[in-house]
Order: C-alpha cells, then sequence, then structure tokens
C-alpha cells in the first residue's frame, strides 16, 4: 500500500471509525491480529479530533515503525475478507468470529466471572444435596 497522505488518513479513519460503531461485527471477518493492527494505527474506539488523530500517527509511527505497513495489510484483507467458513446442515459444531477489542470491557468481564460463579455454586449444592448422607 503507497504511502498514505494526511486526508486520505482521516478519511479512512472516519469510515473504519463508521464501521467499528455501526457494523462491528464486520471485524470478525479479518484475523484478531489484523484487527489490532487497525486499532493501533487508527484508534477506532476512541473520538479524536483530527489533530489529535495525526498526533497519534506520528508517534506511534515513531514508536513502532512497521505499523503503517501492517495496518495497510490489515485494511486489504478487511477490504477482501476470506471466506466465511460453512457448516454442514444439522452440524452440532459452532463457528466463532471473535472482535477483538482495544480495551477490555472490565464490567462485562465481572457480569461473566459472576454469572460463572452463581453457575458452580448451584452445581456444588445440587451435588451436596444428591450425596447420599453418612450416618455415624
Amino acid at each position: 500500500m503507497p504511502r498514505l497522505s494526511t486526508a486520505d488518513y482521516l478519511k479512512i479513519y472516519s469510515c473504519l471509525r463508521w464501521l467499528w460503531i455501526n457494523h462491528r461485527s464486520g471485524f470478525g471477518l479479518i484475523t484478531t491480529k489484523d484487527q489490532q493492527h487497525l486499532h493501533d494505527f487508527f484508534r477506532l474506539s476512541e473520538v479524536l479530533s483530527d489533530h489529535e488523530l495525526l498526533a497519534h500517527r506520528k508517534a506511534v509511527t515513531a514508536e513502532r515503525r512497521s505499523l503503517p505497513h501492517q495496518a495497510g495489510r490489515a485494511l486489504k484483507h478487511f477490504a477482501n475478507p476470506l471466506p466465511l467458513r460453512r457448516t454442514p446442515i444439522g452440524s452440532k459444531r459452532m463457528v466463532v468470529y471473535p472482535i477483538a477489542r482495544p480495551k477490555p470491557d472490565l464490567p462485562r468481564i465481572a457480569r461473566a466471572l459472576l454469572r460463572l460463579d452463581a453457575q458452580v455454586m448451584a452445581e456444588l449444592v445440587a451435588l451436596a444435596k444428591a450425596a447420599p448422607k453418612a450416618s455415624w
């Protein structure tokens, strides 16, 4: 991919940001590594002014010289994703397409852990009730 002009960088950011907000599932069509390159180079999850975005581009390019190239490759993969895997009808297999978030959603993780804890506790209580009583 040829070197991006400032105008092209800002246009691509606007398009990718819109897709991130409105059609996030489309990011599942590329690898998580490619998703991370796009997030690192364009900061899709953040609302930034043009000035802030260009300052970020300059800083991240100085810090990680290969990132613009990696993001360009990821953008090419995003424009031409690999075909979806198909599962046979009646198959119990599930295909999952992950969506990488640049920062963990801590409240969502906490809710999942609490739900898991509640399920484990319910199973332990059920096992304790089902276990034969020892008579001494």
